[in-house]
């Protein structure tokens, strides 16, 4: 094989494993942007999460609030209760 044809099958070499990384360099490329893409919906989805999470914290901050509003009145009612029954008990009601 003459130097010429060496170096032309060098060449030809050279030019394949420049097409595969490229071919390669496309595929992670593709691949970069689906998971970029994918990122952002993630991204999009916990904000839309926090949001939901704070609407739920404010909801249960208010119904705590409820809860011990009832309380006071269940307990305001129980201690009624006990009086009427005491009052019952000794016949002065």
């Amino acid at each position: 094989m003459t130097e010429q044809g060496r170096l032309s099958q060098a060449l030809r070499a050279q030019e394949q494993r420049l097409e595969q990384t490229q071919l390669e360099l496309a595929w992670a490329r593709e691949e970069l942007q689906r998971v970029w893409h994918e990122y952002n919906i993630t991204q999009m989805e916990l904000k839309r999460r926090n949001a939901e999470l704070g609407h739920t914290q404010q909801e249960l901050a208010v119904l705590q609030e409820d809860l011990q509003v009832v309380q006071g009145m269940l307990s305001t009612t129980e201690s009624t209760v006990r009086s009427l029954h005491a009052c019952v008990n000794t016949g002065t009601a």
